[in-house]
């Protein structure tokens, strides 16, 4: 019976490191699925996100922001305006991405793992899209360029648009906004590779894979206006 009893407990043991590394690699299968699928609907959304941009009054930031830039504003008031600025740009990029990116990390928590470098890079997720729901939440007026064109033209001394709560965004532009958990979400991806899921599978759970093509818009609209301090 002894013998029997060791027999078995060797057979536990050699087992055990078996079975703990497929369930890790079903973890990150589960998790390189939830990107993927997240990822091909954002991507999806790109060209309506174009089309919004079109139907905005974005186009008249652009003309405005060299004469604003003329008038030396003070410190506080560029400050504003960076925030601002930063909003907008994300708001009309990323928009659209919110609602699956809150799916995405809805799926992820639904995952069960003891993985440290997938529980971090969740919660990493889990921080960029409360974030952007500060972002996109903020209240600018929708004809914002519009208004900001007009604020320049009278000569900028007014408040700029003091009736809009920068609060919120300017702190999470402040702690780093999307970048601040990178590095983390970078580290998830890598362990999702050595678990077994392809490079593109691991690219897609990244910030720059999952929204790489609003991202690419998002760079567009800073640069086809410069604003001071924006990026």
């Amino acid at each position: 019976m002894r013998h029997t009893l060791g027999l078995l407990a060797g057979i536990v043991v050699l087992l055990a490191p078996s079975a703990v590394h497929a369930s890790a690699r079903s973890e990150a299968a589960a998790f390189a699925g939830a990107a993927t699928r997240t990822s091909n609907e954002i991507r999806g959304l790109a060209p309506q996100t174009r089309v919004d941009i079109a139907a905005s009054d974005f186009a008249r930031c652009g003309p405005a922001v060299p004469r604003f830039a003329a008038l030396n504003p003070s410190p506080e008031t560029l400050a504003r305006f960076q925030v601002l600025g930063n909003t907008l740009v994300r708001q009309l990029a990323f928009d659209r991405t919110l609602a699956p990116l809150q799916r995405f990390v809805g799926a992820l928590d639904a995952i069960r793992t003891t993985d440290p470098a997938l529980r971090s890079a969740r919660a990493a997720w889990r921080r960029y899209v409360a974030d952007l729901e500060i972002v996109v939440a903020t209240a600018l007026p929708p004809d914002g360029c519009t208004q900001f064109a007009a604020w320049v033209d009278a000569g900028a001394t007014a408040p700029l648009f003091p009736q809009v709560d920068l609060g919120p965004a300017g702190k999470v532009f402040a702690s780093g906004a999307g970048s601040r958990g990178n590095a983390v979400i970078q580290r998830g991806a890598a362990r999702l590779s050595r678990l077994g899921q392809t490079s593109r599978r691991a690219k897609r759970f990244t910030v720059e894979g999952m929204l790489a093509e609003h991202l690419r818009i998002s760079q567009s609209l800073v640069a086809s206006y410069a604003p001071p301090g924006s990026g």
